[in-house]
């Protein structure tokens, strides 16, 4: 359905009542396409994206599924400015992840079919309770991929592992 913008106008002393298509007006932005598949050869990964919010406790949400990964959709989309965030746990698609390494390649299959290259420029394994949210997630001078799992040691008293694996990454233009 159209949506229409009416204007009314005063022309010599009669009223003049014009309907436009709102389109006329303000051209509808298009979509930027959205992050579909995770490729990171260097450990065999082939993983799809899922959107993921963020759970109760304030922190990110984390897919269930083998093969997915999850992608913060509150935060950068990946090959814009920004920290585009993915993560997944340690036991299922994010498992290899600690072999990757600084020069390796992971690429983006994005919705419109089009394929985003970021190259590893470091990885850092952190105190669970130490990662820095502003690297991860706020870095806005280029435009970043950063993954993040679980590593080290459970704490079945915290019911989660007592380090966390990032793994940051450069889009390559």
């Amino acid at each position: 359905m159209k949506t229409f913008l009416a204007i009314i106008v005063f022309v010599f002393g009669f009223t003049v009542f014009a309907a436009f298509p709102k389109a006329i007006f303000a051209a509808e932005k298009p979509q930027p396409p959205s992050p579909a598949l995770l490729s990171i050869p260097s450990i065999k990964l082939t993983a799809l994206i899922q959107p993921v919010g963020t759970e109760a406790d304030g922190s990110m949400s984390v897919p269930l599924a083998p093969d997915t990964v999850g992608w913060y959709a509150s935060g950068t989309l990946p090959g814009t400015f920004g920290s585009a965030v993915l993560d997944a746990h340690i036991y299922l698609a994010f498992k290899n992840l600690k072999n990757v390494k600084v020069g390796n390649p992971l690429y983006i299959a994005q919705s419109d079919g089009s394929w985003l290259r970021f190259v590893v420029t470091g990885t850092k394994t952190y105190a669970y309770q130490n990662v820095p949210l502003g690297k991860l997630f706020g870095a806005n001078d280029k435009k970043y991929l950063n993954l993040i799992t679980c590593a080290g040691k459970w704490l079945p008293a915290k019911g989660t592992y007592d380090r966390r694996l990032v793994v940051y990454a450069t889009l390559a233009e």
